[in-house]
């Protein structure tokens, strides 16, 4: 499933897969915690978004590719300690997403 999210500049496609169900960090785009959902729309939710904004960059890569070595590797289920301990805290998933330049 694909959301679609227009901006003035671009359309952004967030997979919803991506998103963990009863995670720590509800947001598809930043790593803010519920605690941190009354300060929607703040001065200080503006700040805080745009320095947790979540990046893929190699770290989670890592992170969601060792955790996949777990499950298809070594045999752990997907919500075992051993795996949990690795996503749960930026409310990771252990899917990969690959897409193509559209064209």
């Amino acid at each position: 499933i694909f959301l679609f999210i227009s901006t003035s500049h671009s359309i952004i496609r967030v997979l919803v897969a991506t998103i963990r169900d009863g995670g720590d960090r509800p947001c598809p785009h930043c790593l803010v915690t519920f605690d941190e959902i009354p300060r929607f729309g703040t001065a200080e939710d503006k700040h805080t978004r745009e320095h947790t904004a979540r990046k893929d960059d190699r770290a989670r890569r890592e992170l969601v590719e060792l955790a996949r070595d777990y499950i298809y590797r070594e045999g752990y289920v997907v919500n075992s300690e051993r795996v949990e301990e690795l996503l749960k805290d930026q409310s990771l998933v252990p899917v990969v997403v690959r897409s193509e330049p559209a064209g």
